[in-house]
């Protein structure tokens, strides 16, 4: 399973959660179903496969102390809570160019927003909140995967029919920030 893998994964189980707890109120038309995921936040939006220690390092001269931002990443950055890609121990070579140039952008207006400067905690743990990339995971891909896990089929009028909807563990594989250990 690669990184958008994981997403997807994360999309169906959430999915199939949520249509076990909502019951009978279940969309019956695949447009009402697609517009309840959207509007209820099954997709996934972050997927945190970025290092913040490659990424500390790829800001470079725009991070404000950045050496040392990257000493208490090195001394302090746990792994994900669940690392399946061993991404602590070995990251990606570099970091996407979509994720660098939306750090940059947002770290640029953060520290012209502020009056003071940030420690450096303050700015490992803010990197460590933008170590993600958007995954890719869309409707289509979403319906594909709960018709290939059985959850439920769709008629080529667009009606469903549910099957089986227990709710699945909870993949928490890179939805969540890095954790920083021993911070103070």
């Amino acid at each position: 399973l690669d990184a958008e893998g994981f997403a997807l994964e994360a999309a169906i189980s959430r999915s199939r959660g949520y249509l076990h707890k909502i019951g009978s109120s279940r969309p019956k038309r695949k447009a009402a179903l697609q517009n309840t995921f959207v509007r209820h936040g099954i997709l996934p939006k972050a997927l945190f496969v970025v290092h913040p220690g490659l990424l500390a390092e790829a800001l470079g001269g725009d991070l404000p102390n950045s050496k040392e931002v990257i000493e208490v990443l090195g001394s302090q950055l746990g792994p994900p809570c669940v690392d399946p890609l061993s991404l602590h121990e070995k990251p990606s070579a570099e970091v996407p160019p979509d994720v660098l140039v939306r750090v940059k952008r947002d770290l640029a207006h953060l520290v012209s927003s502020r009056d003071e400067s940030f420690g450096l905690v303050a700015l490992a743990r803010w990197l460590t909140s933008q170590s993600y990339s958007r995954p890719a995971v869309c409707v289509s891909s979403l319906f594909e995967g709960l018709v290939k896990v059985d959850a439920l089929t769709v008629a080529d009028d667009g009606s469903i029919e549910y099957k089986s909807l227990e709710p699945a563990s909870e993949t928490t594989a890179y939805m969540q920030p890095w954790k920083m250990e021993h911070a103070e």
